[in-house]
């Protein structure tokens, strides 16, 4: 399909899934956003990885 990379976005705070990431390849790239579908809301961290 042409991509070229892709992302996935994990709990702030859920270090053990960051880390499960981390060494299959994922990396933070800085990008954060808060879900405001909990109270109170949920900061996530994006991860991603290169597919090719």
């Amino acid at each position: 399909m042409g991509y070229r990379r892709a992302y996935l976005w994990v709990a702030d705070g859920n270090s053990r899934a960051i880390r499960f990431y981390e060494r299959h390849g994922w990396c933070q790239d800085g990008t954060t956003k808060e879900d405001g579908r909990f109270d109170p809301p949920l900061l996530e961290r994006r991860l991603s990885v290169s597919l090719g």
